[in-house]
């Protein structure tokens, strides 16, 4: 877990998780939140950054996460980074 911080207040997290299974070795991004007020000025984009970086640092070949698919904003910034859509998850309320 790392803060997010802003003139050394936080203003949101990073939770990296290393996954060693059947796939490559992966660094999963678990959450990622900055604040509202904060939203919009690159912090989002600087964390993920890092994170990549941080998954360089530990040797491993892969970094993945999980978006909700009306997360437009996040979405844009995702593949703004390089990532790709491999996954599609479906549900429906009953």
């Amino acid at each position: 877990m790392f803060v997010i911080e802003v003139e050394r207040e936080p203003v949101g997290h990073l939770w990296l998780v290393e996954r060693r299974d059947a796939y490559e070795p992966t660094l999963v991004v678990y959450d990622i939140d900055v604040d509202d007020s904060y939203r919009g000025r690159g912090y989002g984009k600087a964390a993920m950054v890092f994170a990549e970086e941080e998954a360089r640092r530990r040797g491993l070949t892969r970094i993945a996460l999980h978006v909700g698919a009306r997360n437009d904003g996040a979405r844009h910034l995702y593949r703004s980074l390089g990532f790709e859509e491999n996954e599609v998850a479906m549900s429906k309320p009953i």
